[in-house]
């Protein structure tokens, strides 16, 4: 019989796997923007929500999810790098630097997961103040 700590650490560690997996498929070439939009969306609960910008629109459930991803991703070349992550609970925030378009934009997520370590709800949270031309 494991003891809450053993169940509370594998399950830090499983939802670190998962945000890594998205920031790793964030980051593509523009031919990748479709693929790794249907697979993102494959990290998501059935009825999650994702809100990007805060105060933009707000989508629900997986197939609105996987559809903001391919309008947003598809045929743009895009890096993104892990700058931190700290995992809590059953929720993430990640500082992640995404560069595209010759601008560095800098954006903090915050992501719930539900007891399967899907995402529950992401949250990102920038501005203009938070993108640099490079």
């Amino acid at each position: 019989m494991s003891n809450i700590n053993e169940v509370s650490e594998l399950r830090t560690v499983k939802i670190a796997q998962v945000v890594r997996s998205y920031v790793e498929l964030a980051g593509h070439g523009s031919a990748g923007g479709q693929r790794s939009a249907d697979e993102v969306a494959a990290l998501f609960a059935d009825n999650a929500i994702f809100e990007s910008p805060i105060g933009g629109d707000v989508h629900r459930g997986v197939g609105a999810i996987r559809s903001a991803y391919h309008s947003m991703w598809d045929g743009r070349e895009q890096g993104v790098n892990l700058v931190s992550l700290n995992v809590a609970g059953g929720e993430a925030a990640v500082h992640v630097q995404v560069v595209l378009s010759g601008q560095r934009v800098d954006v903090i997520d915050v992501m719930t997961f539900d007891d399967d370590a899907k995402i529950a709800s992401l949250r990102a949270y920038f501005g203009p103040s938070n993108i640099v031309t490079l």
